[in-house]
């Protein structure tokens, strides 16, 4: 699952290039005057890479971007910025920050390297091909007993006080297992309604990708699929996409050829605790807002969609 999740596949070339969201044309100066006071702009990118990068600090002078990655369990850096000492001590690419690093987004800071744990990944990780180095991913963990809005239609995060004013919104409740944030789905395909909890993942650029077990469940047959190949930690995943009748979250129904496909493990990978995972592909055309007091998810759904 983490640290990275990209979909290089027929179906994104063919569909995400035709993306015609009104937000493409939209200037980075035009949203930037259009957020409220307190928030952060992070950058967006609509057609392929589909991650969300906030700009912050570390130690209060090196400038990163940070990827908000809530498939990630950890604060990870690259290597580039460890010691000769901490390089020496690595382990399936990874090792661990020994050192403090201050992590400053807007008004948020947190200390990693000391009681809270972070790693460094290898600067020649895929990762650091699709984001640049002056990267850091920062895990849901950070914003954690704080209420998080993230608008995608202004591209924006900040910090609510409650919940109370949120109009228009739907709530999901979330279920957090093994440090992942879990949510109920409905998609139905080839005839069959699959109900399932998937994980929130900012760090996968698809829709919704099930694992291997639903498609045995379900007998989800792969006939006139697209083929595609995922790049994750454990290696490349392959899996089908099939065009679905629909796809429930919340109260919301998503319809419309982008939104209708959803992948399918070919292989049994390692198991989550939840059956699949839910991607910006589909996060994007909703601003939301994550509870991670009472563990709620409100999502109200874009114009633009």
């Amino acid at each position: 699952m983490n640290p990275i999740k990209l979909y290089l596949s027929i179906l994104i070339l063919l569909f995400l290039s035709s993306c015609n969201s009104q937000l493409i044309g939209t200037t980075r100066t035009e949203l930037t005057d259009s957020i409220p006071k307190g928030a952060v702009p992070f950058e967006y990118d609509f057609n392929m890479k589909k991650a969300i990068f906030i700009p912050g600090t570390l130690n209060d002078s090196t400038r990163l971007k940070y990827w908000f990655e809530t498939g990630s369990l950890k604060m990870r850096f690259s290597d580039i910025l460890a010691s000769d000492f901490e390089r020496k001590e690595v382990k399936s690419g990874l090792s661990k920050v020994q050192k403090t690093m201050k992590v400053r987004i807007g008004g948020w800071e947190h200390a990693y390297g000391d009681s809270v744990g972070a790693e460094y990944l290898d600067k020649n990780n895929h990762l650091f091909g699709f984001t640049g180095a002056n990267v850091g991913i920062i895990p849901w963990q950070f914003f954690d007993k704080k209420i998080i809005e993230i608008s995608f239609s202004k591209q924006y995060i900040r910090e609510l006080s409650g919940t109370r004013d949120l109009q228009d919104y739907d709530s999901v409740k979330m279920k957090v297992v093994n440090g992942f944030l879990g949510i109920p789905v409905v998609v139905s395909v080839q005839g069959k309604k699959i109900r399932a909890f998937v994980t929130i993942d900012t760090g996968s650029n698809a829709g919704i990708s099930f694992s291997n077990s639903i498609v045995s469940k379900f007998g989800i047959k792969s006939d006139g699929a697209f083929f595609e190949k995922a790049l994750r930690p454990d290696g490349i995943q392959k899996s089908f996409a099939i065009k679905s009748d629909s796809i429930q979250v919340g109260k919301f129904f998503l319809t419309g050829m982008k939104m209708n496909y959803v992948s399918f493990a070919m292989a049994k990978q390692q198991e989550y605790p939840f059956s699949g995972l839910l991607g910006t592909s589909i996060l994007e055309h909703f601003d939301i807002v994550l509870d991670l007091r009472n563990y709620c998810l409100y999502l109200k759904l874009i114009n633009k969609y």
